[in-house]
C-alpha cells in the first residue's frame, strides 16, 4: 500500500508538471501492454497516448516494444509520439494529415476516421498509396521493370480516382499521391517531405505467428516516423 501511494504521488507530480490539474491515476501490476489495453477497455477509452524511443535492431527484435504490442491489442485508437529530449516541448497541431491507403475495407475505415478528425481540426488530408512491385513472378517470362512500374502506377491511379469519387470528404481538402517502393519507408519519407503533423494509419490487429513472420506496416511506421502516428484498429469483431 505504501508503494502504491508513492507511485500515485509520482504520477500526480508528473501531471502537475505538465499542467494537467484534473486526472485519474491508476497503478497496476503485470505486463504493461496487457494492463494498458485492459484499462482502456474497462474505461471505454477513446484514445491511448504513448511515446516511443524508436528502438531498432536486435534489441527491439528480442525484447519487443510495449508501444507496438499496445498497437496490436488496443481496443481503441493509439496516438504515438516520438520522445523528445528533456526540456523540449512540442504542441500537437493538426493542419496536414497523411493517410496511407491500400484500397482495402480496412484502410477505408481508417480514412473515414481521418475525415472526421480533419473536419474537427480543419485539417487537410494527404492520401498516399505505395505500390510494392513483386519480383517473384514466373521466371519463364521476361519483364521490363519500367513497364511493370508504369502498369502498376496506372492501375493504382485508377483505383485512387475511384476512391476519391466514391468517398464523401465533406469539404475537407484532399490531395492524392502514388509512390513505388517499400510502404513504411515511403510513407515516413513523404510525411517528412510535406511537413505533415500526423500520420493516420489503420491496422488489422493480426497477432501470433502470422504477425511475427509478416510484420506490420503500421508498426514500422511507428518505429521510424518523425511525426506523431495515430493507429486506428479496424480488426473484425
Amino acid at each position: 500500500m505504501e508503494i502504491q501511494d508513492h507511485l500515485h504521488r509520482d504520477l500526480q507530480t508528473v501531471a502537475l508538471s505538465q499542467g494537467v490539474w484534473n486526472a485519474g491515476f491508476h497503478v497496476r501490476a503485470g505486463r504493461p501492454f496487457a494492463q494498458i489495453c485492459q484499462l482502456a477497455g474497462e474505461m471505454h477509452a477513446d484514445l491511448i497516448t504513448l511515446s516511443t524511443q524508436g528502438r531498432t535492431g536486435w534489441e527491439r527484435a528480442l525484447l519487443g516494444s510495449t508501444t507496438e504490442r499496445v498497437i496490436r491489442h488496443a481496443p481503441c485508437p493509439v496516438l504515438v509520439v516520438r520522445r523528445l529530449r528533456v526540456g523540449r516541448k512540442r504542441e500537437l497541431k493538426l493542419q496536414k494529415i497523411v493517410v496511407p491507403v491500400d484500397f482495402s475495407e480496412r484502410s477505408a475505415r481508417g480514412l473515414n476516421y481521418a475525415i472526421g478528425l480533419a473536419q474537427l481540426f480543419e485539417a487537410e488530408i494527404a492520401l498516399l498509396h505505395v505500390v510494392r512491385l513483386r519480383y517473384d513472378l514466373p521466371s519463364i517470362v521476361v519483364y521490363s521493370n519500367s513497364k511493370l512500374s508504369r502498369w502498376a502506377r496506372e492501375a493504382a491511379e485508377t483505383r485512387m480516382a475511384d476512391l476519391l469519387g466514391q468517398t464523401d470528404f465533406d469539404d475537407v481538402k484532399v490531395t492524392a499521391t502514388i509512390k513505388i517502393g517499400a510502404a513504411a519507408q515511403k510513407i515516413c519519407r513523404y510525411a517528412l517531405t510535406i511537413g505533415a503533423d500526423l500520420i493516420l494509419t489503420s491496422t488489422h490487429g493480426r497477432t501470433g505467428l502470422p504477425h511475427v513472420l509478416i510484420g506490420s506496416t503500421a508498426e514500422q511506421i511507428v518505429r521510424y516516423a518523425k511525426s506523431p502516428v495515430l493507429v486506428v484498429p479496424t480488426r473484425n469483431k
